[in-house]
């Protein structure tokens, strides 16, 4: 397998975007089938202004961010991902990305994080369903 392929194997897009309240209730199902440890970091950014010359504040909401660390015993696997925002609204995810390395194939990764690839994919699959 090339490294295009590992690189499409460890992301998993979503059939419709989700906002934070939705992407809880997927890491607690992700939690539940895998039988993992999923600790994660939450992130918001934006901006409150008031231009000189104006009386009132702008509010621009800004992009969220979550990022995620997996950890399970069997089969063995720890392995960092983010939600991946979407390109109409950035408070919503349109998907997972497991983090790779740049040049990497497949055999380059354990199969304990390969395997928690696939079966986090099936997951994400029936959580939509």
């Amino acid at each position: 397998m090339n490294e295009d392929k590992a690189l499409e194997k460890t992301r998993i897009p979503f059939p419709r975007a989700i906002d934070l309240d939705e992407a809880h209730k997927l890491l607690r199902h992700l939690a539940t089938n895998l039988h993992a440890s999923i600790h994660y970091s939450a992130g918001y950014k934006g901006n409150v202004c008031v231009p000189e010359g104006c009386s009132d504040s702008i509010d621009d909401r800004g992009s969220i961010s979550l990022d995620l660390m997996v950890s399970r015993i069997s089969p063995f696997a720890v392995d960092s991902l983010s939600f991946v925002l979407g390109s109409d609204d950035f408070r919503k995810f349109a998907g997972l990305q497991f983090q790779a390395t740049p040049g990497f194939d497949t055999c380059d990764y354990t199969q304990g994080n390969i395997t928690l690839w696939d079966d986090t994919k099936k997951h994400v699959q029936e959580y939509f369903q």
